[in-house]
């Protein structure tokens, strides 16, 4: 029951993190006019399902959760295909940069990619002034 609560906590966590960046970036608007914005938004994703003999999963690190996030994993720029690039400690939590790449990308007989829509409703609220 841990190990399967686990898979599915882990995968959340990947899920959120690859997909929050997005979500976070809002740009307040002042309009004297009114605007037509939508009600809904939906959002394309990718959830890939890794095979649990993935180096980068059930390894010690993650047993470790006493140590804490281990910081500096990532670059601050995206690589060409605007994905996140390993720049970290090999052998922490991330094997190594070709495991971590696998994380943001369809590579067969490592992971399965399965394709959702997320829709999400937007509220908007009027201000004075």
């Amino acid at each position: 029951m841990k190990k399967r609560f686990f898979y599915l906590l882990a995968t959340l966590v990947f899920v959120i993190s690859a997909m929050l960046p997005s979500f976070l970036i809002t740009t307040p608007v002042k309009a004297n006019v009114e605007l037509e914005l939508p009600d809904r938004v939906t959002f394309e994703a990718t959830i890939r399902d890794f095979h649990h003999t993935h180096p980068d999963f059930e390894n010690n690190a993650y047993r470790d959760f006493d140590r804490g996030a281990t910081l500096g994993l990532v670059a601050e720029e995206l690589d060409e295909e605007m994905k996140p690039v390993f720049a970290g400690v090999e052998g922490q939590v991330i094997t190594n940069a070709e495991t971590f790449s696998q994380w943001y990308r369809d590579v067969e007989g490592v992971n399965i990619p399965i394709k959702r829509e997320i829709e999400l409703g937007l509220r908007f609220r009027e201000e004075d002034g």
